[in-house]
């Protein structure tokens, strides 16, 4: 899949989390595709949802929250991975000198170290690494928000960000 060829990074490898949940005892995971390639609406997004949506995120898109922090897009560079293809961008994850390795890994690690703040660092074997130092350190990007506490991640998406 890639993203759509009229961005101002176009083809970028992505994937979908239409009708995509996980439930375990430490993390649920909601995925919402607001959008399609064109526009058009995908799946609904609860009102709850979208109200934070549109109050904390100006209705930006990737839209993730995290226990009762947000993150308002990403941190990984769409330049790095225009043009890309997958076994192009997967070769680059076995390789820990390039760019699109550190921020791939630098961006899973941070959900990571949110989640893992917010669930009480279990479970230990996953957080015992986070543990050490200062537990909010490199959070600066997430901002805290004044919603209810959510033990679900949510992440919201378009559906533009695909390849037809």
């Amino acid at each position: 899949m890639l993203s759509s060829s009229m961005y101002v990074y176009p083809n970028v490898p992505t994937f979908t989390f239409v009708n995509a949940t996980y439930h375990s005892k430490y993390i649920s995971f909601i995925g919402i595709e607001y959008e399609n390639r064109q526009g058009q609406p995908l799946e609904e997004v609860p009102q709850s949802i979208y109200q934070m949506w549109i109050n904390y995120g100006n209705g930006s898109i990737p839209f993730i929250i995290y226990g009762y922090y947000y993150q308002v897009g990403t941190t990984i560079d769409p330049e790095l991975l225009a043009g890309k293809n997958w076994t192009y961008v997967v070769s680059q994850l076995h390789n820990s000198n390039s760019l699109i390795y550190k921020e791939i890994y630098a961006q899973a690690n941070l959900i990571t170290k949110i989640i893992c703040q917010i669930d009480g660092n279990k479970p230990f074997n996953v957080c015992s690494h986070f543990i050490i130092g200062n537990t909010t350190s490199n959070l600066s990007f997430y901002q805290k928000s004044n919603a209810e506490y959510y033990s679900t991640l949510i992440v919201l998406l378009s559906e533009d960000l695909k390849n037809k």
